[in-house]
This record gives structure tokens, sequence and C-alpha cells, in this order.
């Protein structure tokens, strides 16, 4: 009676470990991801996307009811002539979770290993990112790794085929919400030599896939005018050769830009001005006009007399 009971409830409480989802080309860019949930238990789910079949996923959507047995959503795809996967990463009541096999949009979920009937006894090569993860539960037996901890190597007869993938690196323009454009690996290498040999400006990676380009600002100098200066005694000198030969206008404005008073037409070549003029020391802006086109603005600097 004991053991027909142990029957009983283990089949009682098994389940599959995975949820059955379609991935639907809308056409326009628009991708349509449903859902089927067994899992009442069932606390958070989320859909994940990548470019890779079995690693760099990040999430697109986390379902506001993860419980719903069915469910489903339109993704906007940003890079429709890049081949995307697609996942779902659920989380149980009680802390385990789990991730289904990815698939593209073609519909084809990326194959597990099959059986070969031709049997080799030569150690083949599998990579450890191939393998698929189902639960945090589950470990790999830390004997069949390798040291570069890359490669597992074990006899068997059966086999992962994965066709080759081109990478794609999104470039952006100062933040991550400013994409300039999508390059393949070896376009992007020459994009990157380019920027290095050619420019100042600067690649930061902040993903595999993805890169922010910072432009090079250079850092400002200030320059004292040549033709409107504080002198060796303290106060502004205006210095301006060919003043009989043109209309010469001069503002001048505050540290803030606010209007402090106004030269209308400098007759002389030098002037030198009194320090009243000015209310008080620190820093003041200037426009320098010649024949009502700005020919200079800068700012120059009084001291403060003790």
């Amino acid at each position: 009676m004991i053991i027909l009971l142990f029957c009983v409830n283990l089949q009682g409480n098994a389940q599959s470990t995975t949820i059955d989802f379609t991935v639907t080309d809308l056409g326009k860019g628009k991708v349509k991801i449903n859902w089927k949930n067994t899992y009442q238990t069932c606390i958070q789910l989320a859909v994940q996307c990548s470019f890779d079949s079995l690693k760099f996923f990040h999430t697109i959507l986390n379902t506001q009811s993860p419980a719903l047995p069915d469910n489903g959503f339109v993704y906007k795809n940003n890079h429709p002539e890049s081949k995307i996967y697609y996942r779902i990463f659920f989380v149980l009541n009680g802390g385990n979770y789990f991730f289904t096999r990815s698939k593209s949009i073609s519909a084809e979920t990326v194959p597990a290993e099959e059986s070969s009937p031709n049997i080799s006894t030569a150690p083949e090569e599998i990579r450890i990112e191939d393998i698929p993860f189902l639960s945090r539960k589950r470990r790999v037996n830390s004997d069949i790794i390798s040291s570069d901890n890359q490669i597992l190597k074990k006899n068997s007869p059966t086999t992962l085929a994965k066709t080759p993938e081109k990478k794609f690196i999104h470039i952006y323009f100062h933040s991550k919400d400013s994409l300039i454009q999508t390059l393949e690996y070896p376009d992007y290498k020459n994009f990157k030599d380019s920027i290095t040999t050619k420019t100042k400006d600067t690649l930061y990676a902040i993903s595999h896939y993805d890169v922010i380009l910072m432009p090079f600002v250079p850092k400002y100098v200030w320059k004292p005018s040549t033709y409107i200066f504080t002198n060796h005694n303290g106060y502004v000198a205006i210095n301006i050769p060919d003043a009989t030969e043109h209309h010469y206008r001069i503002v001048f404005q505050e540290e803030d830009g606010s209007f402090l008073f106004e030269i209308k037409h400098v007759k002389e070549a030098e002037l030198v001005l009194d320090k009243t003029n000015f209310v008080h020391a620190g820093w003041f802006k200037f426009e320098l006009f010649e024949d009502d086109k700005l020919k200079e603005k800068n700012k120059l600097y009084l001291d403060k007399e003790f």
C-alpha cells in the first residue's frame, strides 16, 4: 500500500520542464510571439532575444500575468536584416527557473543532439555554451571541462551541427538610445581602425555586440583678444589699428550674458577704459563688430583692487 501511494504521488507531481511557444513573422519588422504555459505556479515569465542561438540573450518583455495559460505579444524588430533568436525564461514558485530552447522567425527550434548510426571512438569537441541549461539545480561535471574552460571532450556517437552565423555589431552615438548603424564584424573592424587612426574619437564596448562612439571634445583654452584686453596696469585697453577706416562697435556684457554697456563708435585706434565702467571685478564678455558684422566674441578679466 505504501509503494502504491508513492507511485501515485510521483505521477501527480510529474510535469514537462518546458513552455511551448511560436514565433511568427507578421511583416514590416513585426514579430508575433505566442506561448502556452502549463505552470500554475509560474511567478515570472520573460521573453528574451539574441543574435546568437545559445548566448547573449536580453529581456524584451516581462509579462504582468505570468501564470496565464495562453498569452503573447507583438515585438517590433529593429534589425530585420539579422537573424534573431527568441526564448522564454520562467521562474516557478520556490525559486526554480528554466529556459526554453531558442527559436528563430522560421519557427524552427534550435536542434539538440541527434543520434547517429555511425559510432566513432574518436573524441569530439562540444562547446560548453552549447549545452542546454534547464535549471540552476543542474551542474556540469568539472572533470570533463578542459583547462581553458571552453572545450568539453567525450566519446559519443552524437554530434551537434551548428551552422556558423554572421556576427553583427551595433554602434551607438554617445548613449545606447541613438543607434548609428549595424555592421558585420569584418566591416566593424575596418570602422574601428578608421576611428583609431583618423580621428580622436573613442569606441567603448558595453557588450559583445554593442559599442558606443564617444566623440572627442577638445578642452577649451581661453586666449586673450588682441583688440580688447587688460593691460599691465589692470585697465581695459582697446587697440584697433584701422579704427578710422571702418565702423567699429563694442558691446560689453556680464559673465552671464546680460548687457552692461556699449561703445557705439570707436573712433581712435587706442583707447583705455576706466574701471568704473565695469562696476565690479571679474569676468566680462564682449562682442566686437566691424561694419555691423561680428568680428570677434571673447572675454576679459578685471582684477579686484584692494
